[in-house]
């Protein structure tokens, strides 16, 4: 019992971690996508 409740605080932490670093990750997206058109089209033309 004790290690299902370890288990699941680290699960909470862990959660909150990830959505915490989500909601960075989509701030960091939604700024380069106005800086980065122009990058991501080159991109696009490498990977074709």
């Amino acid at each position: 019992m004790q290690i299902t409740a370890v288990f699941i605080y680290l699960d909470h932490k862990f959660a909150f971690f990830f959505a915490l670093l989500q909601r960075q990750l989509l701030q960091v997206g939604k700024a380069a996508q106005r800086t980065a058109s122009p990058l991501r089209e080159a991109q696009n033309d490498v990977v074709h």
